[in-house]
């Protein structure tokens, strides 16, 4: 049995749903070999080239579709993107506007030509008609908000340009764009605002841009030691505030009185509940579940708060600190020590490092007392990390506990609706 096109078609389609471009690649040209006319698996193979980077393969199966099939506009929209991705801005700009003549209210096609003149510094009043237009009919789009926020930065006008980027970066609520943060970085440098610039630029780094860090660097001459201190504070907090939700599981090796001992913990955090700490019973002699919501937290069962380690007890308060709505403001009250890429925030016996470079926690710890150190990150997903391996001292009793990551993962629906139930009991 030989599988016809619409078949490799299918599995090229779910292997580009999961990012395995090379094999949807190959499911994509098995399924040409038997349909080479198909504007249809032209085009998809193509969408799958873009993602791949790939975009000069993504031009000539676009180009294919486009000539079997003239009116398929999509694939013409596709097409001047190509085209514009490898520095052809002029025969882009000749498709768009054949897809404007027959569909003058498409958005695509009308945010793409706006922005692209717009970042061109040319035809401007005709770029604002095009991208107030496209964002009168999507209000809460990021990528139109973005691009007539930009148009308004090269007419000078800032105070509308501060007020379109905003709006796209308020309403970016699931994938995190480096062009916008950067733009709005350019932004708040033209209103003065370089706190926010620095954060922004900040973000843009992050999430991929190589343009931010050197305007990072040139904007750092401006901020004094104690803003750069709270805005690095401001970041560190950001960075895990970025999780909704997740699980995962650690693996623990604990020295104790000499003696030498493995269990595992595991961890359930959705932001709107807090957070679940489940360790076995081999770690504590009894197993028990902690649950730390916003500033409180519950033992289950109840007694085994009596039974539990002072100096431990001192961690799951600090614990309590760091997951509560006040830890920004814990941090920005510190005294504070810039000492190499390093920021040490001080208070009362407490201390915590952050990496002013990746913005990331470093190390916890209460003077005579515990240190927690944060050896490595793990990326969670493209735009945050959590602890992959940490070590935990107490300094009286000398205990000590290595907790390294063992899985991680996205908790289902149900799971998520299943915990915000069982925490609201």
């Amino acid at each position: 049995f030989e599988p016809v096109a619409a078949n490799y078609t299918r599995l090229g389609y779910y292997y580009s749903l999961k990012h395995e471009y090379k094999t949807a690649e190959k499911n994509f040209n098995k399924a040409l070999e038997k349909e080479p006319l198909n504007h249809e698996i032209l085009y998809l193979s193509a969408l799958n080239y873009f993602d791949f980077e790939k975009y000069d393969n993504a031009r000539k199966n676009l180009e294919k579709a486009v000539y079997l099939k003239p009116d398929f506009n999509s694939a013409k929209f596709y097409l001047a993107v190509a085209y514009d991705k490898l520095g052809g801005f002029e025969k882009a700009e000749i498709l768009i506007k054949e897809i404007l003549e027959a569909e003058p209210d498409n958005s695509r096609a009308l945010n793409f030509l706006g922005y692209g003149y717009a970042d061109r510094n040319i035809n401007l009043d005709e770029a604002e008609i095009m991208l107030k237009k496209a964002v009168k009919k999507h209000p809460y789009e990021p990528a139109y908000l973005d691009s007539l926020a930009w148009l308004y930065y090269k007419k000078q006008d800032y105070v509308l340009a501060e007020k379109y980027i905003v709006e796209a970066v308020n309403n970016q609520s699931k994938v995190y764009d480096k062009d916008l943060y950067e733009h709005l970085g350019d932004v708040s440098i033209e209103t003065e605002k370089f706190s926010q610039a620095w954060m922004a630029y900040k973000f843009a780094s992050d999430f991929g841009s190589e343009t931010s860090e050197k305007k990072i660097k040139l904007l750092e001459n401006k901020l004094s030691k104690k803003e750069l201190a709270k805005l690095n504070a401001q970041r560190a907090v950001l960075n895990y505030k970025r999780i909704s939700a997740l699980k995962a599981g650690y693996k623990l090796k604990v020295h104790y009185g000499g003696v030498k001992t493995s269990s595992f913990l595991s961890v359930f955090f959705a932001r709107q509940a807090g957070l679940k700490a489940e360790l076995a019973p081999k770690f504590s002699f009894q197993g028990f579940t902690a649950f730390f919501n916003n500033g409180d937290v519950d033992f289950y069962p109840q007694a085994v708060k009596d039974t539990i380690d002072g100096d431990i007890m001192l961690m799951f308060d600090f614990a309590n600190i760091i997951l509560s709505k006040d830890f920004p403001e814990f941090l920005e009250s510190c005294d504070f020590e810039f000492k190499g890429k390093n920021i040490i925030y001080k208070k009362d016996d407490f201390s915590v490092t952050v990496n002013s470079k990746d913005g990331m926690f470093k190390n916890f710890s209460k003077k005579d007392l515990f240190d927690l150190k944060i050896k490595s990150f793990k990326d969670f997903d493209k735009i945050s990390k959590i602890p992959e391996k940490m070590i935990f001292k107490t300094k009286k009793t000398k205990f000590k506990a290595e907790v390294n990551i063992n899985n991680l993962s996205v908790p289902s629906l149900e799971e998520l609706n299943s915990f915000l139930k069982g925490n609201a009991d």
